[in-house]
């Protein structure tokens, strides 16, 4: 069986964002100034504008603000958006009030972009034009994933978000709200990622909780084929998951998670057991099968050096940048599969544990570090710092 693990070094940078991640001109600016499904001033109507406008490139993106009454508000999509198919920043920190978060200051996200759970199969926002940025909003209860971020032009930026989760970074799921998961796809990822360069930010969150860059991100039920984050490291011509095949020109080679909570509240709150997904960070692969397994893990050939989490440069532990996983319910946090569609595998014992004790160290090293009494380890285990 083949073993597969993830690199784990991280090159921190330090950014200053006006518009996140991104340089020189901007586009267009188009405000949402309604929680209308449609209509004059509307989410779907700015998304629909920003695509018409040749305007925009990667570095120069169009910028969807919102300036709604009320402080926080849901927009309730009644029919599938647009896809996003230009350099576009969506900026929910525009919305007067909100805040990511930062030390002394709570997080404050005002802005909810909601599905209809299985009432109607459609995914969140889709973004395929690359060099966009996504920040400041809640995206939960679409049946077809909540983010997803493709196409071969990469490097978009998804930082300060709520996932699969509420406004306040806790639990906005199809099974929370008193259903199961139901019908097609048969796999939801709340996150999807096939596009290379795409960062996964959270390097300045709070401690103890989930603040500054930091992502919350829950999956969407605690059925057994539903996902937190879900990684394409090569062409699916299968629509199993979140509805969609991507071409293999679009794969998540050469991106960064780090900083995240993935399976665990914005509070620092372990989500309830009934509602957990199944698999927090899933991984498929298209690399052909390998012989049997080695005696240590093999690299994902086709990942382009992913990076996740944890580690500077220079090989030191950065406690910032580590990604907090909470334990998913029904398989492992980590998952992988490779030469999908022809005899894939699931990662099975020996190896598992190993994820398994590598998870533990990491849990017991952001308990000490961070002193996040929702980690129970009290020993440290047999693990190197």
């Amino acid at each position: 069986m083949r073993k597969i693990m993830l690199a784990a070094l991280l090159a921190i940078t330090s950014l200053t964002f006006t518009v996140v991640g991104q340089v020189g001109a901007l586009g267009s600016s188009f405000v949402v100034t309604t929680n209308a499904d449609s209509g004059a001033g509307s989410l779907r109507e700015a998304i629909t504008l920003a695509n018409a406008d040749p305007g925009s490139g990667v570095g120069s993106p169009h910028v969807i603000a919102f300036n709604m009454p009320s402080g926080s508000t849901t927009i309730n999509v009644l029919t599938a958006l647009p896809v996003i198919t230009c350099p576009t920043t969506i900026d929910g920190l525009s919305q007067p009030g909100a805040t990511c978060g930062t030390a002394g200051v709570a997080r404050r996200l005002l802005v909810h972009i909601r599905g209809r759970g299985n009432a109607l199969s459609m995914s969140g926002l889709r973004f395929s034009g690359g060099g966009s940025t996504l920040q400041g909003v809640a995206v939960s209860f679409f049946r077809a994933g909540n983010v997803i971020s493709t196409g071969p032009t990469g490097g978009d930026i998804i930082r300060c978000n709520h996932i699969g989760a509420s406004l306040v970074g806790d639990v906005d799921t199809i099974a929370s709200n008193g259903v199961a998961m139901s019908g097609g796809p048969a796999v939801t990822a709340s996150l999807d990622i096939s596009s290379q360069n795409t960062r996964i930010e959270g390097i300045s969150h709070t401690v103890g909780v989930c603040g500054g860059d930091c992502n919350v991100v829950l999956g969407e039920s605690n059925n057994n084929n539903q996902i937190g984050v879900m990684l394409r490291f090569g062409a699916l011509s299968t629509t199993l998951f979140n509805g969609y095949s991507n071409p293999v020109t679009s794969v998540a080679a050469g991106g960064t998670m780090h900083g995240n909570f993935i399976g665990i509240a914005q509070s620092g709150q372990n989500v309830p057991s009934r509602f957990k997904t199944s698999r927090n960070i899933y991984a498929i692969s298209a690399d052909s099968a390998s012989p049997p397994a080695p005696a240590v893990p093999q690299p994902i050939p086709s990942s382009g050096g992913y990076l996740m989490g944890g580690l500077t440069g220079t090989g030191q532990r950065d406690p910032f940048a580590g990604n907090v996983i909470s334990g998913a319910k029904f398989r492992d946090g980590f998952d992988s599969d490779t030469a999908f569609g022809s005899g894939s595998r699931r990662l099975e014992q020996h190896h598992r544990r190993q994820w398994q004790q590598r998870h533990r160290c990491h849990r017991y090293h952001e308990q000490h570090d961070h002193q996040e009494q929702h980690h129970r380890s009290h020993s440290e285990p047999d693990c190197e710092r």
